[in-house]
C-alpha cells in the first residue's frame, strides 16, 4: 500500500486509507494493529504523521490503545459523524455530506455593536436574522446563526428556504471570498438550548464572513457543532475559548 499527496493533510489521507482498510476486511475488528514500524512501511509514509493519523482514528473509535496490548481495532465504532474537511468552506461540507438544513425562525433587527462590527456597517443598518438547524437522520446536530443586511436579502425578495443563505445571497450578490475563524468553546445556556444539550457541552464553533466583489461583508454567520456528532477536521489551529460563547 502507498499514500499518494493530494491537497488534503498526510494524516488524512492515511486516516481514510486506514478506515478503508478496515471496511474491507484487511484489518479486523477485534485484532490488533501492526506495530507502527510495520504500519508505516506498509503505507510508506512517516511514523510522525502515521502517528498522528492513528490517534484521529483513537478519537473517532476505529481503534482501541490499551497500554501493554497495543492498538486494536474497535467492534464497534462511535456513532459519530466524522468530516475531513482540509481548509475547506465548512457549510459546504455539511450540506455535502448528508446533513440537512431547517429554517428555525426568521427575524429582523437592530445589530448589536459586535455584528456592526463584523459586518463592517453602522449600528443602525438593521440586517435579518436566519437561525437553521442542523440535521442528521431527523436529529439536530448543530445550529446555525445567519445574519445579513437588510439590504441584501431585501435584493432577494427575502425568500429563504432550507438551503444555505449564502446560495441565496450569490443570486444576486458575487462573492469573491471567505473569511472561517475556527474555536472549541461550550455551548452555553442561549445556544445550548436550541441545540437540546447542556450548556457545558463542548460544541466546535466555526465563524465565517461572506466578502462581495468591492470586499463588503455580506453574509456573518456562525456554525455551532456538537463535536459528540460531528467531528470536523481541519488543517488550522483551533483557539480554545475557556469561558463559553462570546
Amino acid at each position: 500500500m502507498k499514500i499518494f499527496r493530494n491537497i488534503k493533510p498526510l494524516r488524512v489521507l492515511i486516516y481514510e486509507e486506514i478506515v478503508r482498510n478496515i471496511k474491507k476486511g484487511i484489518f479486523k475488528k477485534g485484532d490488533k494493529l501492526p506495530n507502527e514500524i510495520e504500519l508505516s512501511k506498509m503505507l510508506k509514509v512517516s511514523r510522525a504523521s502515521l502517528r498522528e493519523a492513528l490517534l484521529l482514528l483513537e478519537e473517532d473509535g476505529y481503534l482501541i490503545n490499551k497500554r501493554g496490548i497495543g492498538r486494536t481495532i474497535a467492534e464497534n465504532n462511535k456513532k459519530t459523524f466524522t468530516l475531513l474537511a482540509p481548509n475547506v468552506e465548512p457549510i459546504k461540507v455539511l450540506t455535502s455530506k448528508g446533513l440537512d438544513l431547517k429554517s428555525r425562525v426568521i427575524y429582523e433587527q437592530k445589530p448589536s455593536l459586535f455584528i456592526a462590527n463584523k459586518l463592517k456597517s453602522k449600528r443602525k443598518v438593521r440586517v435579518m436574522v436566519i437561525e437553521q438547524d442542523i440535521l442528521f437522520k431527523d436529529k439536530v446536530v448543530g445550529y446555525i446563526l445567519n445574519i445579513v443586511p437588510l439590504s441584501i436579502i431585501s435584493e432577494i425578495n427575502s425568500r429563504v428556504y432550507d438551503q444555505p443563505v449564502y446560495e441565496l445571497i450569490s443570486r444576486k450578490v458575487n462573492l469573491s471570498s471567505i473569511n472561517v475563524e475556527f474555536k472549541a468553546t461550550a455551548a452555553g445556556k442561549s445556544y445550548g438550548s436550541k441545540l437540546g444539550t447542556k450548556p457545558s457541552t463542548p460544541v466546535l464553533l466555526v465563524e465565517e464572513t461572506f466578502y462581495s466583489e468591492i470586499k463588503k461583508p455580506v453574509l456573518y454567520l456562525r456554525n455551532y457543532l456538537l463535536t459528540e456528532k460531528i467531528n470536523l477536521r481541519v488543517n488550522i489551529p483551533i483557539n480554545i475559548i475557556e469561558n463559553g460563547v462570546i
